[in-house]
């Protein structure tokens, strides 16, 4: 009975030192003097990486990694956003349960936490959540589907015109995909991240690139086969061409191609007009806009809008943003954002606004009591 005693009373002491640990002030200002050195860092990568790529290996990651040359060996260094922002909610949350100091007075404080805590989640919620695809549209086209230009997809379409799409995580050497609506199978012979077209469409493999203003052109080497017959046919499909490729069997009539990953609506978006206005004398565009309109499947028009540079559209939660325009003054650029959780931001702003404001409030009436 006493070692029993004894036992529990050794665990409650290693759980209560754990969560007083936890619930330190020395860990809070650790993290928010590592989450300083982090935005440094991150800033100083992006000037070489790119924004996205600085996204994925700083903030939305659990530690930074020194990668060697050899490509298997990884040795964390640097906390990454992912791992700090862990670490300020444990903090914050045991914070509240290893001094709860209940009271009207405290009220401020519990706001600010919450506020904090929210705030935390829903930047690592977006993360996971959110995407971000481009839109290129010329005027009078009329297109239901975005881009994801970082993922690519294998695309089938079938003499019925109904596609069949093979993501870019099935694109592998030796891998062999299938459908039952096709009557031969896709072996995978090769696939590189990145290519150059030269002379002649000669193929070369390079580096892929992470930066924004780059993009990358996947490309795998096909075989279509037949059980019973082997190889088909051969052929390379890439990003970089423009028409797909073309293959006859058992009289039907297929098109292979590799695109950037699609994402489709549940409506259609048409461009009316595109302007686009250069600063007096130079080649600096001033200001560029989209007038559009949003129809149905069933050509009923929905809403229309005009898109500029500060003026984006909200429809259906998806934000369209003009980011651009091509090559040509009749094709505009659209960034689309989905984030299903973009409101948490402001209500966590919300709480830490009144959190500050009780509190201030609250010690500014309690001198002024004490004073009279």
């Amino acid at each position: 009975m006493e070692i029993t005693i004894r036992k529990n009373a050794s665990a409650s002491f290693f759980w209560k030192k754990v969560l007083t640990s936890l619930a330190s002030l020395k860990l809070a200002l650790c993290n928010i003097a590592l989450a300083f050195l982090l935005v440094a860092i991150g800033t100083l990568f992006q000037i070489h990486s790119g924004a996205i790529e600085a996204q994925e290996k700083i903030f939305q990651s659990f530690f930074i990694y020194w990668e060697p040359k050899s490509p298997m060996i990884r040795i964390p260094i640097f906390p990454g956003g992912y791992l700090l922002g862990v670490s300020l909610v444990l903090n914050m949350t045991t914070s509240m349960i290893v001094y709860p100091h209940l009271s009207i007075r405290k009220l401020g404080i519990y706001l600010i936490h919450f506020g904090v805590i929210l705030l935390l989640l829903g930047e690592s919620l977006a993360g996971i959540f959110s995407k971000e695809t481009i839109l290129p549209i010329t005027v009078g086209e009329k297109v239901n589907y975005s881009m994801e230009i970082r993922k690519a997809e294998l695309a089938i379409e079938t003499p019925h015109n109904r596609e069949i799409v093979f993501h870019e995580k099935q694109l592998f050497a030796g891998n062999q995909l299938s459908h039952p609506s096709l009557p031969f199978a896709l072996l995978i012979t090769k696939k590189v991240d990145n290519v150059d077209v030269g002379p002649n469409l000669s193929i070369s493999e390079i580096p892929a690139s992470r930066k924004d203003n780059e993009m990358n052109f996947p490309t795998a080497w096909v075989e279509m086969i037949d059980s019973s017959k082997g190889t088909l046919k051969s052929c390379v499909l890439s990003s970089v061409f423009e028409k797909p490729e073309e293959f006859h069997y058992l009289d039907q009539d297929f098109k292979l191609s590799l695109r950037p990953r699609r994402h489709y609506f549940p409506f259609w978006v048409e461009l009316l007009e595109f302007n686009h206005i250069n600063h007096p004398g130079t080649t600096i565009p001033k200001t560029f806009s989209s007038h559009i309109q949003i129809c149905s499947n069933f050509e009923e028009i929905l809403r229309s809008a005009l898109i500029s540079m500060n003026t984006p559209l909200r429809y259906q939660g998806k934000t369209f943003y003009q980011a651009g325009f091509g090559g040509n003054r009749d094709q505009s650029i659209f960034k689309i954002v989905s984030n299903p959780v973009s409101k948490i931001p402001y209500f966590s702003f919300f709480l830490i606004v009144a959190g500050f404001v009780y509190h201030l409030l609250g010690s500014f009436l309690i001198q002024k009591g004490s004073r009279n």
